[in-house]
């Protein structure tokens, strides 16, 4: 395989990690404690935390998918060369 063409796994590895970690963080850190201050019924916030979670997954499961893949792949290169190590 050439250089190009392990840079790209790479990056594709890279671009699907923080989209699936990136937007985790985003819904636990930020988005859960803004409805808390926006909404006061518990109704009301789990409606629109399933509502966005159902919006994350569609990009957060495929994202995961392509990050297990692309990793594996990337873990049977350097497994296979081990002085890659």
């Amino acid at each position: 395989m050439s250089p190009l063409e392990q840079a790209i796994i790479m990056w594709i590895h890279l671009l699907s990690a923080a989209i699936w970690v990136g937007g985790s963080l985003f819904i636990g850190i930020v988005f859960s404690p803004l409805l808390k201050t926006m909404y006061g019924s518990i109704e009301e916030r789990l409606q629109i935390m399933i509502k966005v979670g159902k919006r994350f997954n569609k990009i957060a499961v495929p994202s995961l998918i392509i990050l297990i893949g692309t990793g594996l792949y990337n873990s049977h290169l350097l497994l296979s060369k081990p002085d890659l190590l």
